[in-house]
């Protein structure tokens, strides 16, 4: 009997152990899809869902104690945090994966954390804090070998460098984060740089590059079929266009598109946003000599339209 018990016991523990480890790659699987859930909601706009999910997962990687999930979670969480407006709340996530992968040697989230810092002192005008922390994060994700990363903190170092009045030194680092992406092959991160550099090119007078740059990010996302991130592409074309009288209608032209799409997202303050700049760029044509060739989209609001066609698979 006593032989018996003991079985029994080992059975029964083999018989839980097989009960739990399902449990916990079940845990790990639904915060996994929650992630998911959160990237679409965040990619369509919805921030406060998107928030809400990310959340949701990050309290199921707690109840199963996964470090590193936990970690990448309260990265993006504090990202969301801060796109909602809560940066003290961005802070404390931002600290919290900070000090989680200092001690497990992971660093490509400390580097990530760290530059997601200095983003915070940067909104907040502390511009010495913001270039110490992205200094630190370079570091950090050079040492680690982590590409992804980099390229994001090349891309944080550059914005700072532009609001910094350093258009050159904006242009040599989103030239290097565009270089890396390109070589992972990361079409999203890619696509953001081209906006970015569009963005410096455009403030200092470099048309011709600027709209180069927009027209390959928009390709792109036509390629991935990020509907909200094409009417983003034509919103900043649109800007650059309508710096040139020439290329005003141009203007008036991509600016509708970008309207239309956010009227099909049910964005009421981007679409609001387009119709002011569409109203003043017509105002321009017409009074203009070349009024007479003042475009449709001047005199008619024109029918809700479908997205730009677009094809392929998102990266």
């Amino acid at each position: 009997m006593r032989v018996a018990s003991i079985a029994l016991v080992a059975l029964l523990f083999v018989a839980c152990s097989a009960a739990k480890n399902p449990s916990l790659l079940g845990i790990r699987g639904d915060a996994a899809a929650l992630e998911q859930s959160s990237l679409e909601y965040a990619l369509r706009g919805d921030l406060p869902r998107a928030l809400a999910l990310e959340e949701q997962a990050l309290a199921a990687y707690r109840s199963v104690d996964d470090t590193a999930a936990i970690t990448g979670a309260l990265n993006r969480v504090g990202n969301l945090r801060q796109r909602t407006g809560d940066p003290e709340g961005a802070r404390r996530a931002y600290l919290e994966a900070q000090s989680l992968a200092s001690v497990t040697g992971d660093g490509a989230e400390e580097a990530a954390a760290r530059s997601n810092l200095g983003t915070l002192f940067e909104e907040a005008g502390d511009l010495a804090s913001a270039d110490a922390q992205y200094q630190a994060a370079r570091a950090l994700a050079e040492s680690a070998g982590a590409g992804a990363t980099l390229a994001t903190i090349l891309n944080n170092q550059a914005l700072l460098a532009r609001g910094q009045g350093d258009p050159q030194r904006a242009i040599d680092l989103l030239g290097a984060a565009l270089a890396i992406d390109r070589k992972r092959g990361n079409e999203a991160g890619a696509a953001n740089r081209l906006r970015n550099l569009g963005a410096v090119y455009a403030a200092v007078g470099r048309q011709a590059e600027a709209l180069a740059a927009l027209h390959e990010a928009l390709e792109i996302d036509r390629r991935r079929e990020n509907v909200p991130e094409i009417a983003l592409d034509l919103m900043l074309a649109s800007e650059v266009h309508a710096r040139d009288p020439a290329t005003l209608p141009i203007a008036v032209s991509q600016r509708r598109r970008a309207a239309e799409i956010h009227r099909l997202l049910g964005r009421d303050a981007a679409v609001a946003r387009d119709e002011a700049a569409i109203a003043g760029w017509c105002d321009r044509l017409r009074a203009s000599a070349a009024g007479a060739a003042v475009p449709i989209e001047c005199t008619s609001a024109g029918p809700a339209a479908s997205p730009p066609p677009a094809s392929g698979v998102g990266g």
